[in-house]
Formats: C-alpha cells, structure tokens, sequence
C-alpha cells in the first residue's frame, strides 16, 4: 500500500483530484474525500502501487509523508 493525504482548498479540487487518480493514472485502492474544519478539504489515497512523482511534485498543498511500501501491509 501506498498511503497520503492532502488538504485542498475546495471540495470541486479534492473531486478533481480523486477523478484524475483514477481516471489518468488508474490507480486502485481506496480514495476519499471529507470534509475538516475551516472549510477545507481531506483527499485521502491508499494505493495498491505507487504513484508518479511528477504528479506528487505538482500538488500545491500540503501533502503528509507517504507510508514506506509494504507498511501495513
């Protein structure tokens, strides 16, 4: 598994996000969305594989650090 979470400003983004997981990089696993206090919003990622780099990098927000591979597995 391959864990992250990031907070985004809006909840369209966090839908973005979840979409283009899935439908761009056809990732597997489980991904949600919810909502936290300040009108924020939780994208929450647990992947089957690990995901590109290039799309990692380009998240503007914050981003908590990825679980090590086979972590909780």
């Amino acid at each position: 598994m391959y864990s992250f979470q990031v907070r985004l400003s809006e909840r369209e983004q966090a839908r973005q996000a979840a979409r283009r997981l899935v439908d761009e990089f056809k990732v597997t696993g489980e991904i949600s969305t919810s909502p936290l206090a300040g009108g924020l919003w939780l994208l929450s990622v647990d992947a089957e594989a690990s995901l590109p780099e290039a799309w990692l990098a380009g998240l503007q927000d914050q981003i908590s650090p990825p679980a090590t591979p086979g972590d909780g597995d």
